[in-house]
């Protein structure tokens, strides 16, 4: 943002535009965002991992093909568990894990929980990279980047 503001929303618009027609797709719902994150659910794991998938993808096309000034890198984390439906939002350990394992992924990349790749592994042709075990803040998880 510090260096174009108008750009930089541009981009993110353009961004959210990639994202919302992968959720069509993939039979996901955005239920939460806050300046440049994303918060979604999925009815499958495997959709979820896909949906990742493409968006990053899309997004390397996207910049390919479009000499734009400012080019948003999204970090992209996986995980299931047990959820608070309040509203339209949700909230709980679930989401904050996958918060944490976002913030684990590298620039433009997919980081998934143990119980995510357990549901995906054999299902989809992406390779994955195990991290071990993973401690972020009070959370302790078995994690695997998406290659």
């Amino acid at each position: 943002m510090e260096k174009n503001e108008n750009e930089s929303v541009k981009t993110l618009r353009a961004c959210e535009n990639i994202l919302k027609d992968l959720f069509k797709k993939y039979e996901g719902r955005l239920f939460n965002s806050g300046g440049d994150s994303f918060f979604a659910e999925f009815p499958s794991a495997v959709s979820a991992v896909e949906c990742a998938s493409e968006f990053q993808g899309r997004l390397r096309e996207f910049y390919s093909q479009n000499n734009l000034p400012i080019k948003l890198q999204f970090r992209v984390g996986i995980h299931m568990g047990d959820v608070i439906k309040e509203k339209r939002n949700l909230l709980g350990d679930g989401v904050n894990i996958a918060a944490r394992l976002e913030a684990l992924a590298q620039p433009s990349g997919v980081t998934i929980s143990k119980s995510i790749f357990d549901l995906v592994k054999g299902k989809v042709n992406l390779s994955f990279n195990d991290l071990g075990v993973q401690k972020v803040k009070e959370n302790e998880f078995h994690a695997y980047d998406i290659l």
